[in-house]
């Protein structure tokens, strides 16, 4: 693929998800607490942070990270650096600096790895389908990675879109690999590893994408061989309960009895068979409906559907292990998210269900549907994004009410929560949120910008972008 359409298509996925900072939550302040705790005070537990967060277990006198460790770990190099400056800074010591810290965190974090796997997901989009322009890839990649989920969750740090970007890095680099280029198979098993260290309910996608890369190569020993590779972060994931927990094989998660997350210990970590009216919710339902924050999937949906019908199964491993993941999600206690945008457990799914599409006639790509359909899209979750991405989990309908009243009363970037505020005001201070000013920002507030009009300078850099994009396509450099 043409290296300068790829140089844009990374541009243009990076501005993007590094236009926003969404303030703090305790999902991802919790994320950060770990590796502050371990280079800034060097101590395993959390408890000179712990005030930020809800999300943490208590062990004996302290307070231990509760998560998938992989996201916090990715932070240390970073906050190396933050800690190298720290006596000229002082991070920690204003809302203003600690929560610049963590949007620089969020872009090395989330932001980098989203726009890295926009990039590889095109180049797999080419291999599935070597009769396909690069400017049809790259137009899919950029519906994939902007029009749906995957755009507000690459302005978070939360777990799920570093875990999708890797998995679609490992898928890429399982498409590549041969027995002449047995890296780039280590590199896949490498990813598929150190996406389940990040998220680990998408083991059940790592496997999917495993059988793939096995299916398509067909010579099975030279890449059983590389699959020790696998191992590596799962030794790693050992060493890190043994460090917190005392035992390798203990996860945060058998820790919760007693808290309001004490659901968790029923059923398989908090997983029980699946509800078809849960299935129904997190699919088409108004509350956390897919399809409905991300209408742009239904391009995948169909294009499996056309799959099936023409007897075309060389994405089943895929396919099976989406349905398998959906599923687990569906009986999970929490299957709603909490206070979150859209269904965020199924974030990881997302790229391989976009991965149908390309099995569509080319011409339904630039179809009024389709056309209207992505803007649709584009617009729901730029909305939430732009917005806030915590609406509280009881609204039942938070996109026609909750995001409308936000959008015609002008409130964009709203967060009255930072990284060091407790979390114990959250309930206070969301109830009277126009009394705080808001955490969060986007770079047109930088600007002095408010409302709608905070958005003027990334659709104005949308606007170029795609019209170098499409100067690059036609001239074929």
């Amino acid at each position: 693929m043409n290296t300068r359409l790829e140089i844009l298509t990374f541009a243009i996925c990076f501005v993007t998800s590094a236009y926003f900072y969404q303030g703090g939550f305790s999902n991802n302040n919790s994320r950060l607490n770990y590796p502050l705790a371990l280079v800034f005070r060097g101590e395993i537990y959390v408890d000179a942070f712990a005030d930020n967060t809800i999300d943490k277990v208590a062990m004996g006198d302290h307070y231990y990270l509760d998560k998938a460790p992989g996201l916090s770990y990715l932070t240390l190099p970073l906050i190396g650096l933050a800690k190298l400056v720290d006596p000229w800074v002082n991070w920690l010591d204003s809302d203003k600096k600690a929560n610049f810290l963590q949007y620089l965190t969020t872009l090395w974090t989330t932001a980098i790895p989203s726009a890295l796997a926009a990039v590889a997901f095109a180049r797999i989009l080419l291999i599935l389908s070597p009769t396909w322009q690069p400017g049809t890839a790259i137009l899919l990649s950029l519906i994939t990675f902007i029009t749906t989920l995957c755009f507000p969750y690459s302005t978070i740090m939360f777990s799920h879109q570093l875990a999708a970007s890797l998995l679609v890095l490992g898928l890429y680099f399982g498409l590549k690999a041969s027995q002449e280029k047995s890296l780039n198979l280590a590199l896949a098993y490498l990813s598929l590893g150190f996406a389940v260290f990040v998220e680990y309910p998408v083991a059940i996608l790592a496997v999917g994408i495993f059988g793939m890369i096995l299916i398509r190569h067909r010579k099975y020993g030279w890449q059983l061989r590389k699959l020790w590779v696998v191992l590596i972060p799962f030794i790693f994931l050992l060493m890190h309960n043994y460090l917190l927990f005392g035992n390798p094989l203990l996860i945060a998660y058998e820790k919760y009895s007693g808290t309001q997350f004490d659901a968790m210990d029923s059923g398989f970590y908090g997983i029980h068979l699946p509800t078809y009216a849960t299935m129904i919710e997190l699919l088409v339902k108004p509350y956390r409906g897919l399809f409905v924050y991300s209408p742009t999937l239904l391009l995948g949906l169909f294009g499996y559907f056309l799959a099936a019908k023409k007897g075309s199964w060389e994405l089943w491993p895929i396919v099976a292990s989406i349905f398998c993941f959906f599923s687990a999600i569906c009986g999970y206690t929490f299957w709603q998210g909490g206070t979150c945008f859209g269904p965020r457990h199924l974030v990881p799914l997302i790229p391989f269900l976009m991965l149908g599409a390309i099995y569509l006639p080319i011409a339904w790509f630039w179809r009024w549907w389709t056309v209207a359909l992505v803007g649709l899209s584009l617009g729901i979750n730029l909305l939430g994004t732009s917005t806030t991405l915590f609406v509280h989990e009881l609204a039942r309908r938070p996109l026609t009410h909750e995001y409308m009243t936000l959008l015609f009363r002008g409130w964009f970037a709203m967060n009255p929560m930072g990284f060091l505020t407790h979390a114990d005001t959250r309930n206070f201070r969301w109830s009277s949120v126009s009394l705080f000013e808001t955490q969060a920002f986007n770079l047109g507030t930088l600007m002095g910008l408010r409302g709608v009009a905070s958005l003027i300078p990334l659709l104005l850099f949308w606007l170029a972008a795609l019209w170098l994009l499409r100067r690059t396509i036609n001239c074929k450099v």
